[in-house]
């Protein structure tokens, strides 16, 4: 028999009979064993490892020595690039899209590089990606805090679009593990929502707010449901004033959008068109040499992308009254929430709106919609019951057909 296991503490193999190493007598795992395959065929040896599987490993010996009989062997693994080496590509080519790279490269730098980086793809197994969610689940990352589940679910989701990449760009072959061992389902969305005194105290706080471009940013997310990167990201060639437009370049769901522009929308972003002009005007007439025109709608103060607001926004929420959990995303929500809840706009055209890729993301406003039809039923309800009130001339009570 040419299947052997491996010992991980002295690199050496030995039968799958015994219960212990002969070399360094380290005992053998009852599980998570490592399966070493050797052929010889003609004087030519072909090894492998194989985990966990002494059935899977049996199979691999069969296959190689058939293939060796019949001089039709080659070594795939020199096709089958690792992990690490299709993660330098993937990562290089989303980072142009400015799609969450950051976030990326720190969740595969802290959670992947270092078990699967070396690891030819087609040897990352199921079993990998499951042993990876307990793993995170059982410990703590390195700033000594617990995985929750949502970062379990965002690792599984990295390493399953890494394998995606791979298999588009044809450098891989094979199936994808992650699709065999998913997370559980994560229930820990978060929808706040602001209550129309809440909106008041918010906008008469940015109305008198000292920094207008700010105020006029958290404005516009109010009234558009603009996500956050993308209002940074915002410049003033995808803006149409006249004809009341936002062309959206790069969004979550991947492709380009438009966004109509109410009248509150439209007043913020030419409030923000004025200030930009006022502010070019004020550099020229300095004759500041580092006066240039900023395509930006929502530059920072040296003309370049804006990245985050938190302290400006945490004073804003205090001033209003809002509590500090309330997330600068909970803009989007309580846009979304005021449609739902207006009984004139239905779900679809709300996931339009918020540039839902799936109908499944606007579900949680379902909700709010079917109250609002609930409201309409019973306004029909009381419209009858007038109607079955109210007098004739000849001075008797009408009956409504069929009521």
């Amino acid at each position: 028999m040419a299947v052997y296991l491996f010992c991980k503490e002295c690199k050496s193999t030995y039968s799958v009979t015994l219960k212990k190493c002969p070399k360094c007598d380290s005992p053998t795992p009852s599980r998570n064993k490592v399966f070493r395959v050797s052929v010889m065929v003609n004087g030519k040896r072909v090894t492998r490892t194989i985990p966990n599987s002494i059935e899977r490993a049996q199979q691999v010996e069969a296959k190689i020595k058939g293939e060796l009989i019949d001089d039709e062997y080659f070594d795939r693994r020199e096709k089958i690039p690792t992990l690490g080496e299709i993660w330098t590509d993937y990562h290089e080519s989303h980072k142009a899209t400015g799609k969450a790279w950051a976030q990326d490269k720190s969740r595969y730098e802290t959670v992947l590089k270092d078990r699967f980086e070396k690891k030819p793809l087609d040897e990352i197994s199921p079993f990998d990606v499951n042993r990876l969610m307990v793993d995170m689940k059982n410990t703590t990352s390195k700033r000594k805090t617990a995985y929750t589940p949502k970062s379990i679910k965002n690792a599984h989701e990295l390493l399953s679009r890494i394998f995606n990449y791979a298999i588009n760009v044809k450098s891989y072959e094979g199936p994808n593990p992650c699709k065999k061992a998913k997370p559980k389902p994560v229930h820990n969305e978060v929808t706040n929502v602001l209550e129309d005194k809440q909106i008041k105290n918010l906008l008469k706080v940015l109305d008198a707010h000292e920094d207008k471009p700010t105020a006029n940013l958290i404005k516009l997310l109010l009234f558009t449901g603009m996500r956050r990167g993308e209002a940074f990201n915002l410049t003033w060639k995808r803006v149409d004033l006249k004809a009341r437009w936002i062309y959206l370049e790069e969004t979550k769901g991947g492709k380009p959008e438009t966004l109509p522009l109410n009248e509150l929308a439209s007043q913020v972003l030419k409030d923000q068109e004025d200030l930009k002009t006022e502010l070019e005007k004020l550099k020229a007439e300095k004759d500041d040499p580092k006066t240039e025109k900023v395509d930006l709608v929502f530059p920072n103060s040296k003309g370049k992308k804006l990245m985050d607001i938190k302290r400006k926004w945490a004073k804003i929420k205090e001033e209003a009254g809002i509590p500090a959990s309330f997330r600068l995303h909970d803009l989007r929500h309580t846009f979304a929430s005021l449609l739902a809840n207006s009984g004139v706009v239905d779900l679809y055209v709300i996931q339009n709106l918020l540039t839902h890729k799936s109908p499944k993301m606007t579900q949680r406003y379902a909700h709010l919609v079917d109250e609002a039809r609930k409201r309409g039923s019973r306004t029909l309800e009381g419209i009858i019951l007038k109607a079955q009130e109210s007098t004739d001339e000849d001075g008797t009570t009408s009956q409504l057909k069929g009521a």
